[in-house]
């Protein structure tokens, strides 16, 4: 085969023609009415030449006026020059400190400076009116409300109304009119109303208070800050939201915490409809940057249900902290589906897959593509669906769709698993089943010690097909049989494990069950245990890579572990450390991570 060569070139990076813009001051004071300078430099980069205009722009309203002196440069290149923004407002301009951009544009090029302008208020020389708040940093709690004084004042004789937009929907003015006479000072009430941030970030903001008469146009943005006093939590969702009858909506909740609350919430929802939390209805809630907590909750509107307006009650709990929130469930009449599934409850033997078999229903006049999403409790769980997507579904049809639920890697425990059914064109229905899962933990070893020579839970791992059986079999095999300690390689070689008794005949069996079903992992997984216990390393070797390459079994810490084990007992420390370096490598989120990297330093001890 001929390979062509590529000879090695050197390529020269050039910068592209730019300019650069720094204003000098960044910041400039001056009272209402009066103006003040700053020098911009603009600089050529990347060997620019040519003739650049400057314009300006202020925010967060174009309040103030920027004129440069001169309003035009000519650079040539690597050159600089400099021009003079004189920044300036007129004696109604509203006191804030401003942000104004300087824009320099020319051929090809558009660069952008910016410096600040602070206006302060001044001696008014025009009739006007100024707004202000008695706290400019308010405090508000979550449950509760806080009260703030807007005052409107009359300046050099100003007399008129004053129309006040509150800042829906954190707050609500008492009055949003206010009447102005000659000198006279206004006032109005703002309520701030607390509600449920559901991240840390948003514990703390600002709002624009408007205030207009005429074309005079003032404002002021004070901040606000959660405030709870003590540590608590809260929950928000939507108010309302329509379901089709016969079918389920997901409905989601997001929890905020303040103060540092860390704790569990106990929620219980009340309606005449059927009602689920996903994964349970106990929440840990924690103050966070992203979020604080987020349950699910199923809302089942069932066929026979009337039409209107329903009720769900919602409330957690925390010791003597409680937080309640009603919703309103519009129930509809369209065309749709349904959704049945083989089992509600599994149990599964850790490490295996297992089958559940759902039907999709076309009820009256109903003709869509449905997609399944399938959800468990525990992250390690994976699926494969089977059509895989875009199921169509048709008027008094019945869709079967396979769903292969596969728990490697999921400790013993129980589960939830949410299988929602979503229509993929609009308009949207949903239809939700929950699935109890249960992985029972593997048998306890018996007071006996041993069963034909070997292990308890080796033969529990062969006879009873535990998910991860050759894999933990090998390695439980350091503590659980009979094995010397290993030694530093001689000149007769690495001291070797004498064979387990009974090995060969488990081997023999196992080789049976394979001529029956040549591609069962679990088999083969076994029958490389059998060939440790049994002092042919070459073989167990062989037999567990084989295993650890399915795609199934890909990065399992008890195969690595078990390859670790077998490699050490050859004296070959070399490979040994090798695959510890993979076992090392393991995400620390994987639950036998830690405990398979004990057995494999043990082993090479």
């Amino acid at each position: 085969m001929f390979v062509p060569v590529l000879a090695a070139q050197q390529r020269l990076v050039q910068a592209s023609p730019g300019v650069t813009v720094t204003p000098n001051p960044g910041q400039v004071t001056f009272a209402v009415g009066s103006s003040a300078t700053t020098q911009i430099t603009i600089s050529s980069t990347g060997g620019f030449a040519g003739t650049l205009s400057l314009a300006a722009y202020s925010f967060p309203y174009q309040a103030l006026n920027v004129a440069f002196n001169p309003s035009s440069v000519t650079l040539t290149s690597g050159s600089t020059a400099t021009s003079t923004a004189t920044v300036s407002g007129n004696s109604t301009t509203t006191p804030y400190t401003y942000q104004i951009d300087v824009d320099v544009s020319g051929p090809g090029v558009l660069t952008t400076g910016f410096f600040n302008a602070t206006v302060a208020p001044g001696t008014a020389t025009v009739p006007d009116f100024r707004l202000s708040a008695s706290l400019t940093e308010i405090p508000v709690p979550p449950t509760g409300s806080t009260a703030v004084t807007i005052s409107v004042a009359s300046l050099a004789g100003f007399s008129g109304d004053v129309n006040l937009t509150s800042p829906i929907p954190l707050g609500t003015l008492n009055a949003t009119r206010i009447h102005l006479n000659p000198g006279q000072i206004a006032n109005a009430t703002l309520t701030l109303a607390g509600n449920c941030p559901f991240a840390s970030p948003n514990l703390r903001g600002s709002f624009e208070m408007d205030a207009t008469s005429g074309a005079r146009f003032h404002w002021i943005k004070p901040l606000f800050f959660y405030q709870a006093l003590q540590p608590t939590f809260c929950f928000s969702s939507v108010p309302s939201f329509r379901i089709v009858i016969g079918t389920s909506y997901p409905d989601s909740f997001e929890f905020g915490a303040f103060d540092g609350f860390n704790g569990n919430v106990v929620m219980s929802a009340q309606s005449s409809l059927p009602t689920t939390f996903f994964p349970s209805n106990n929440i840990t809630v924690h103050q966070g940057l992203v979020d604080s907590g987020v349950v699910q909750l199923a809302v089942t509107v069932p066929s026979n249900t009337v039409p209107g307006n329903y009720t769900i009650m919602l409330a957690g709990t925390s010791g003597s902290l409680s937080w309640t929130l009603n919703q309103t469930i519009q129930a509809i009449v369209l065309r749709y589906f349904t959704m049945a599934v083989s089992a509600t409850t599994l149990t599964m033997p850790i490490g295996t897959s297992q089958n559940i078999y759902v039907s999709l229903t076309g009820q009256t006049g109903f003709q869509n593509h449905i997609n399944l999403f399938p959800i468990a409790s525990n992250k390690n769980f994976t699926f494969t669906e089977y059509p895989s997507t875009d199921v169509y579904v048709g008027h008094g049809q019945i869709t079967p769709v396979t769903l292969l639920v596969n728990a490697v890697g999921v400790p013993p425990g129980s589960y939830v698993l949410w299988v929602q059914a979503v229509t993929y064109f609009l308009p949207t229905e949903n239809a939700i089943q929950l699935v109890q899962i249960t992985i029972p933990a593997p048998a306890s070893p018996s007071p006996a010690g041993s069963i034909f020579g070997l292990s308890p839970l080796i033969f529990y791992s062969i006879i009873g097909g535990v998910a991860v059986a050759g894999a933990i079999a090998i390695v439980s095999a350091l503590f659980l049989t009979r094995r010397r300690r290993l030694s530093k390689t001689t000149d007769s070689g690495p001291d070797r494990q004498e064979p387990v008794e009974g090995s060969a005949s488990i081997g023999t069996q196992l080789k049976k069950m394979l001529e029956v079903d040549p591609d069962h992992w679990m088999t083969r997984d076994c029958l490389g245990s059998a060939y440790y216990l049994g002092g042919d390393y070459d073989q167990a070797i062989k037999g567990t890579l084989a295993v650890s390459a399915l795609p199934s079994n890909s990065g399992n810490p008890a195969l690595i572990a078990g390859l670790v084990t077998i490699y050490a007992a050859m004296g070959d420390e070399e490979n040994a450390r090798k695959w510890l370096r993979e076992l090392i490598a393991i995400p620390e989120e994987n639950v036998w991570r830690n405990s398979m990297i004990a057995v494999a330093n043990a082993a090479l001890e």
